[in-house]
């Protein structure tokens, strides 16, 4: 089996690696066209309705100096209010962008520069109070200023702006709004890695006490909503006002179905209790690699920093061939300071063909570089448990120098190519079930009047949806049976599926192991978030919509950061349990000695009896 020997391994999974290594070429050619051809300022900074870039260069026929232009770095749009149709006009002004000093000059006027073609200079009326956003004037859909009182309802006409500006407005707010709360919601996400340290510590030390006091609190909060629900019934049925009402009735129906559900909850607790303590005691036996090699949690730490940097440079590629094309003038209608259509000159931008299929392409391979790079950390995790479980044979287990480093290496020399093919079927299988919302999205008004096609989008959602996860189980469990024999993708998926179905204690003792970390994630995400947001609410001046936002932006942050840390459990759990039933498969305890810690033999031979007993008795029932 596995040593820390490199003799008995071999390239696995070639073709796969060649195909990695062409789109990673095609990759970064596309990235050097991007840089080459494309320009990030128009974006950063936002281009004027010459096409031009606030604040930079020297363009032509201007009629303002150099040195007034190069302070003109905010872009800003001429929105007015049409009273007939009583609604802004914002098609139009989002077409006809000015660069200006002050989003919020005080004689309320914004005055255009001239340039090629637009000769003469318009002067707009400025109706709307703007804050400053990443160069950009971001109106404030409440400081309507009605001009000469014409406008006598303006009813809905902030919601058509808010849908018109669309994503870009509300992601702008958004992150103003994160941004006044910054140091405290970072101080809650540190908080959040310190928690999940100290969890990882806490399950290997008292993992039962832990379980056992999460199972009653969630009985003790069931029991008390329960409770509530049904005194507010009899409060309702004790008011002559509200007695035998919907209320009262919808009162009472939630408090028989949460004391069902209640019920339900205790006897799944009472029928899998046995189960829950044996996976109690799994989940301290796949803690011992992180005890005996505590730097296998730096694995994630620098996954995370790479995933960081692909997404910059995938949305860098994004932005920048977003600007690639040619600028054509055209004509386009804008009110001008009293209120008259005018038509002006302004530029559009024509975008190639090609970019929109590299613009595909680049959302590909951002996908499969993501899932790359977590397939590498998922192997390189499980080759440190191989090494580690195949060390010696019993309970004191060696611990080479330097093993993440060790089995990274291994990985990145030998697997590569295995990885990159189970990462590409789960990438191929993330693109369709994107194409399918998007699908679904475009024919949202088909969907909602055809039932049939409802369903059948619905039941595509769900076939995708679990062939993902047929496929992500295969092939993290084939990336352990690859760092374990050397084997491909295929055959090593193939020999985990035959050791899990020839020891089926040991495949629900994993099931049900994934549950007990999966709500060890939910409560910590809770925990924090409930912290942050009530630190946030009492130091944070800010409104009840930012404290909302830092709060949504802290749960997002602690959720993936528990998932980091707990992922890396679940693989020392899943190489633990994958390790045995190879051991017990291959190795007779005489010449070829077991390697499975006496702990870890005595948990899985109580399942193994646990489960035969059950066979039993259903086959006597079935006898009789």
């Amino acid at each position: 089996v596995c040593s820390s020997d490199l003799v008995q391994r071999q390239c696995t999974d070639k073709l796969c690696s060649l195909l990695f290594l062409i789109c990673n070429g095609l990759f970064l050619t596309i990235l050097f066209i991007a840089i080459t051809q494309g320009n990030i300022n128009k974006i950063v900074q936002g281009t004027d309705y010459n096409g031009n870039v606030c604040g930079s260069g020297s363009p032509p026929d201007l009629t303002i100096s150099v040195d007034e232009w190069h302070s003109r770095t905010s872009l800003w749009f001429p929105f007015s209010y049409d009273t007939v149709a009583k609604e802004f006009r914002v098609t139009s002004a989002l077409e006809y962008g000015i660069c200006v000093q002050d989003c919020n000059p005080a004689n309320r006027m914004q005055t255009t520069y001239g340039g090629t073609p637009n000769s003469t200079a318009q002067t707009f009326a400025v109706y709307l109070h703007s804050s400053l956003v990443f160069d950009r004037c971001v109106p404030d859909f409440n400081s309507y200023n009605c001009p000469s009182g014409n406008c006598t309802s303006n009813d809905g006409s902030n919601d058509k702006l808010a849908n018109e500006l669309g994503f870009g407005n509300f992601f702008f707010g958004l992150v103003q709004q994160v941004y006044s709360s910054i140091w405290i919601t970072l101080m809650f996400l540190i908080i959040a890695v310190v928690v999940c340290f100290l969890w990882i510590i806490l399950l290997r030390r008292a993992v039962k006490p832990v379980v056992v006091a999460v199972l009653a609190l969630v009985l003790v909060v069931g029991g008390i909503v329960t409770l509530a629900l049904y005194i507010h019934y009899k409060n309702l049925q004790g008011d002559a006002s509200t007695k035998d009402t919907d209320s009262s009735k919808l009162a009472l129906a939630a408090a028989i179905i949460a004391s069902a559900l209640l019920f339900l909850y205790a006897c799944v607790i009472a029928y899998l209790w046995k189960s829950i303590m044996l996976s109690c005691d799994i989940i301290e036996e796949g803690s011992k690699i992180i005890v005996d090699i505590p730097s296998v949690m730096l694995v994630p730490i620098w996954t995370s920093v790479i995933i960081f940097l692909n997404l910059v440079t995938a949305a860098s590629i994004a932005a920048l061939l977003y600007t690639i094309g040619t600028s054509e003038m055209v004509d386009t209608q804008v009110a001008n300071l009293v209120g008259d259509m005018v038509t002006v000159k302004t530029h559009k931008y024509v975008r190639a063909a090609w970019v929109d299929y590299a613009q595909g392409f680049n959302l590909f391979m951002m996908l499969w570089l993501l899932a790359f790079q977590n397939g590498v950390a998922y192997m390189t995790i499980s080759l440190t448990g191989v090494i580690w479980f195949f060390s010696a044979p019993g309970n004191q287990k060696a611990v080479h120098k330097s093993p993440i480093c060790e089995s990274y290496c291994i990985v990145q020399k030998f697997h590569g190519g295995t990885v990159a093919f189970g990462t590409l079927l789960f990438t191929i299988v993330a693109v369709l079930r994107f194409a399918l919302n998007s699908f679904e999205k475009k024919m949202n008004k088909t969907v909602k009047n055809n039932a049939a096609c409802c369903l059948l989008l619905c039941c595509a959602n769900c076939c995708l949806g679990c062939l993902d996860r047929v496929i992500r189980f295969l092939t993290e469990h084939g990336f352990v049976m690859t760092a374990m024999t050397g084997a491909n993708l295929i055959s090593g998926a193939r020999e985990s599926v035959s050791l899990l179905t020839s020891t089926p204690a040991v495949l629900s003792i994993n099931l049900i192991s994934d549950v007990v970390i999966g709500v060890s994630r939910i409560l910590i995400t809770l925990l924090v978030t409930a912290c942050g947001a009530a630190a946030l609410n009492h130091y944070s001046n800010d409104s009840h919509v930012t404290v909302v936002a830092c709060v949504v932006v802290l749960a997002i942050g602690t959720w993936f950061i528990a998932g980091t840390f707990t992922r890396v459990l679940t693989v020392c759990i899943d190489t633990t349990l994958l390790c045995y039933s190879y051991d017990v498969k291959h190795n007779n305890g005489a010449d070829r000695p077991y390697y499975s810690p006496d702990d870890l033999v005595s948990h899985i031979g109580r399942a193994n009896a646990r489960h035969q007993s059950k066979h039993s008795d259903k086959e006597a029932l079935l006898n009789q």
